[in-house]
């Protein structure tokens, strides 16, 4: 679960504008189990993930391709229910998960792009370069992961709290070097 997510469940300060009741989950992933008569780009027992960012395709950025930016957006969870019903309805804009991917992993799609875009916006990461890593979340620990994968030196800092989170950096591949503080 999202830390938004668990915001929205504890109605934290920041969340008040949501309306409630609101079924919560905007990281998962899924089979496919009906298709409406137009949609032709999925087929029942797919895998697929879903963008929770939707743009409205009517403004001036949606029309000059710069979704976004769009004006319009919505937020799954935010502005409508989220995915952790049993079963959800959405338009046909979702990614199709190969078959070798478990949902399990699929369901982290969202963050993992988020963290991806992070490490490939810096200009030309090469493993001559440090990255300094401050746990502090999951994204967080993507972003090292990540960033390790194109054979970055990473370097994580953090406090007792983000001890954990280190184990899954060096699960998926070379130890980085940890600070600590408290």
């Amino acid at each position: 679960m999202c830390g938004s997510d668990a915001g929205v469940f504890s109605y934290e300060g920041g969340y008040e504008w949501i309306q409630v009741p609101r079924t919560i989950g905007h990281e998962y992933s899924g089979l496919v189990v009906d298709v409406g008569k137009e949609v032709t780009e999925f087929e029942v027992d797919q895998k697929a993930v879903k963008e929770p960012i939707h743009d409205c395709d009517h403004c001036f950025q949606c029309k000059n391709r710069q979704e976004n930016i769009c004006q319009n957006f919505s937020i799954t969870v935010m502005h409508s229910d989220g995915d952790y019903a049993k079963y959800t309805t959405v338009a046909e804009r979702y990614h199709a998960v190969p078959e070798s991917v478990p949902l399990r992993e699929a369901s982290i799609a969202e963050p993992t792009s988020i963290a991806t875009c992070a490490v490939l916006d810096l200009p030309r990461l090469t493993s001559d370069d440090n990255v300094l890593v401050e746990v502090s979340g999951p994204i967080v620990v993507l972003t090292a992961i990540v960033a390790n994968s194109v054979g970055a030196n990473v370097v994580v800092s953090g406090s007792q709290k983000g001890d954990y989170l280190g184990s899954y950096i060096e699960e998926a591949g070379r130890s980085p070097e940890y600070v600590k503080y408290s």
